[in-house]
């Protein structure tokens, strides 16, 4: 999928630096891709040679690339967390690894100054900057207060990376882009999830869907603990009767996507989880679009369940189209869920509609080994 920049990096009066639209973004765009600047291996041995590998790694960027990294913008908290990283450093590195500790106890003491601000300044920017990767993570709905799962990015289990130009996306929970990882490209994609007019700031939600499903007290505890600020978003600026609505709305979507992943054995818990999902897809289209998607997904499973292929059809294919919007046509998720609606088709009708309407051909979607029966949606995939 190409992309031409359409947006600039500039002042903005109430987010600070953040990414401006240059021109008219249509929903379902790719606005940017970029591959990580740094990426550390998680887990690490330890917190020592974590921070000494992002230390290391910062070192060897390209002289104009580190004054990119080293200019991103830090929050406070997290500047006043990694406030004595190196005094830490130095009592760690005595006991546990003794050749790293006489190494700096032999620099000069003004080596020594820049060797620690080198230090603290590479672990606070990447502290503050970076985002967990994982493979297919971002089709996945988990807990937001889990830090190994708990975002659109999947577990932790393959990388922490930075992104010079992605990082400086403003947050909020109504954003008008999502930010997903592409595995099939290795890259950072953010696309449009509405239209976008020329001057407005492009916003993405930093900890995806598994955010918008929280009430705004706990959205904002999750924003202040990682990021260190809180949210001025539309959204978390309601108050009274339109607040408790949302938090409702929300916490609602929350239990649903939690109770209903699977499919209930007997038919009256089917028909139930379908009118409780019903309800609650048609709220969460003003509250977060991939949670609909998730809920099409749900939805389409039971009613295979149930036998009613063509409303399974009906609502994997809103999903196949949010999940093209949202992460692109070429991401693995989005494949794999169209081919989930190959899997529960009868006749030729899907596979025209595929190829008219979403823009696939038989060939990408391998739409000659999918054989006719009904069959099941992948939970992996989605």
């Amino acid at each position: 999928m190409a992309t031409t920049r359409s947006f600039e990096i500039k002042q903005t009066p109430k987010t600070g630096t953040g990414i401006i639209a240059t021109a008219p973004i249509p929903s379902g765009t790719l606005i940017h891709a970029e591959a990580p600047a740094i990426t550390i291996p998680y887990p690490q041995e330890s917190w020592l040679k974590r921070s000494l590998a992002i230390m290391g790694a910062a070192q060897r960027l390209p002289a104009e690339t580190q004054e990119q990294f080293f200019a991103l913008n830090v929050n406070a908290a997290t500047r006043a967390a990694c406030k004595n990283l190196f005094g830490k450093l130095l009592a760690q590195a005595e006991s546990k690894d003794p050749a790293l500790w006489q190494e700096l106890q032999a620099l000069e003491p003004d080596e020594r100054e820049a060797a620690a601000q080198c230090f603290v300044s590479a672990n606070v920017v990447f502290a503050g900057n970076s985002k967990p990767l994982g493979a297919l993570g971002q089709g996945h709905w988990a807990g937001a207060e889990n830090d190994r799962v708990g975002d659109e990015w999947g577990d932790r289990g393959d990388a922490d990376a930075l992104f010079l130009t992605a990082a400086r996306f403003n947050h909020s929970c109504v954003a008008n882009a999502h930010l997903s990882w592409n595995p099939a490209t290795r890259r950072l994609h953010v696309l449009a999830k509405t239209d976008i007019a020329a001057g407005d700031e492009v916003y993405v939600s930093y900890r995806g869907q598994a955010l918008s499903v929280l009430g705004c007290d706990q959205r904002q505890l999750v924003l202040v603990k990682k990021y260190g600020f809180l949210c001025l978003c539309a959204e978390c600026c309601k108050k009274g009767p339109e607040l408790k609505r949302s938090d409702l709305v929300r916490k609602v979507a929350k239990s649903l996507l939690e109770r209903y992943g699977g499919v209930p054995e007997t038919g009256v818990e089917r028909r139930a989880a379908i009118e409780s999902l019903g309800k609650a897809e048609k709220e969460l289209w003003n509250v977060d679009v991939m949670s609909v998607a998730h809920v099409k997904m749900n939805l389409s499973k039971l009613y295979v369940a149930e036998g009613d292929v063509e409303k399974a059809q009906e609502c994997c294919l809103e999903a196949c189209r949010i999940f093209k919007t949202c992460l692109g046509k070429d991401n693995p998720v989005t494949v794999s869920v169209v081919k989930s609606l190959l899997a529960c088709r009868r006749g030729p009708f899907i596979r025209e509609l595929l190829v008219a309407s979403l823009g696939y051909t038989e060939e990408e979607l391998g739409m000659d080994e999918v054989g006719d029966e009904v069959g099941e949606v992948d939970d992996e995939a989605v």
